[in-house]
């Protein structure tokens, strides 16, 4: 996560498989401009959404979040 200690334009980022708690933090409360992000996959742990969203509170570009649940989402079908 060394590529984001200076300021980054990155208005949109999809996530399309789990990663490591600590980067999407460190996304999100460092200098990205991000306005979407787009999530999919599954939390494995309540602790892992309570973090995202200490870190989504913190953040004050974020204007579009949009999680799937992609196991359950496969699941309907």
């Amino acid at each position: 996560v060394s590529c984001l200690k200076t300021e980054v334009s990155m208005p949109t980022l999809v996530i399309n498989q789990s990663i490591p708690e600590g980067f999407l933090r460190k996304i999100l409360q460092n200098n990205t401009s991000l306005q979407r992000l787009k999530l999919r996959f599954s939390f494995d742990v309540s602790s892992q959404i309570y973090h995202l969203c200490q870190a989504i509170e913190m953040n004050r570009s974020l204007v579009e979040l949009d999680i799937i649940d992609q196991i359950r989402a496969d699941d309907s079908t």
